[in-house]
């Protein structure tokens, strides 16, 4: 019965394609010593060998598996591994590579893969092949050159060309207490101290006081008459506006007294019905037109005067209390007393039949009689 011999050495290599470790195939070389017993090498030719890959040491389930043919020369065969199926494990995980001839009995012990294989791993990093990526421990880093994330020639270290999403941003260069993160107009990012504003100075204008030039400065409302100023609330004293007409009502609010003849409705002050119709007029007051308006209680003595009376005016004697003359009544029984008139008693007046003295002078001849 033909076997292998289980001293096997084996050689993992990452195949080149077009110069780049990352972009070429993921084959493995493997190599080892086909043996029939009592331990001699198995005679020349093609034989069928199976690889399958397992990331436990015993059982479990197969990840990866190929078939291929090999050619032995004096017992030794060499095999690349992952030439018939693509090797797409992501050798984040130990594993262990089991062998069988034809259809024989696997090997025993699987054999574990060494630090090369997982050298594929790199493969998932898009490591470039210049060698600029570095690993350190869990960490991975380069020493030259810009970083591209959205763009294929970055100019900085990190260029992001799209939206970046953090939960934190710590930017150590030049920060301190009270700094704030400014910009330059190129966009580029630097702490600062704030800057002092431009006010020079704080004016307290109308209806304000306060204010000055230095130090820690404010405003204050100027509270004049009638105005009210407590916390941040300024509020009209309306006690302080009543009066010429008007009260306070009790709830800081100003209202019309409405004195004789007055009233006022919502927002509007008016006559009361009897004095806008005239009803409530009293004997002072006279309408316009209304007959027997003016009585002789209306007139004080001496306040009706000639200027009162218009030019013309057509007074009615009946009307007038007592004699007065007019053309109507002219003559005997008029009741007008003569020396009235004149100013002169009649004594002063000679009668129609009477004696001339010595001393009158006739009017007509100018001569003494």
């Amino acid at each position: 019965m033909r076997g292998v011999s289980t001293a096997l050495a084996v050689l993992v290599v990452l195949a080149a394609a077009g110069g780049s470790a990352g972009l070429g195939p993921r084959m493995m070389s493997y190599q080892g010593v086909l043996e029939e017993p009592p331990g001699q090498p198995a005679p020349d030719g093609d034989y069928t060998i199976r690889f399958t890959l397992f990331d436990v040491p015993e059982g479990g389930e197969a990840l990866w598996e190929e078939v291929q043919t090999v050619q032995v020369s004096g017992g030794i065969f060499d095999a690349v591994i992952g030439s018939n199926v693509h090797l797409d494990l992501p050798f984040d995980v130990p594993y262990w590579l089991e062998v069988r001839f034809g259809e024989g009995t696997a090997l025993a012990p699987r054999i574990e893969l060494t630090a090369a294989p997982y050298a594929l791993r790199a493969r998932y990093a898009d490591f470039a092949a210049d060698d600029d990526w570095q690993i350190s421990g869990d960490n991975i880093h380069r020493l030259i050159g810009n970083v591209g994330v959205g763009t294929d020639a970055p100019t900085q270290k990190l260029d992001v060309d799209g939206t970046v999403r953090a939960t934190g941003l710590e930017i150590p260069t030049g920060a301190g207490d009270g700094r704030v993160l400014t910009s330059d107009p190129g966009g580029v990012a630097s702490w600062q101290e704030p800057t002092a504003g431009d006010i020079t100075g704080v004016s307290a204008d109308a209806g304000l006081t306060g204010g000055g030039t230095a130090g820690d400065v404010g405003l204050a409302v100027g509270a004049g008459d009638a105005i009210e100023v407590a916390d941040d609330e300024v509020s009209v004293v309306a006690a302080d506006l009543a009066g010429d007409g008007l009260s306070e009502d009790g709830l800081n609010d100003l209202q019309v007294n409405a004195g004789t003849g007055l009233e006022v409705t919502g927002d509007a002050v008016q006559l009361t019905a009897p004095y806008a119709d005239g009803s409530a007029h009293d004997a002072v007051f006279v309408n316009e037109g209304q007959a027997d308006a003016v009585t002789s209680a209306m007139v004080a003595d001496g306040e009706l005067i000639d200027a009162d009376i218009a030019a013309g005016a057509a007074i009615d004697p009946a009307k007038i209390a007592g004699s007065v003359w007019t053309a109507d009544n002219d003559g005997a029984g008029s009741g007008l007393d003569a020396d009235l008139l004149d100013g002169q008693e009649a004594s002063a007046f000679a009668g129609s039949v009477h004696d001339h003295d010595a001393d009158y002078i006739d009017d007509e001849s100018g001569e003494v009689d």
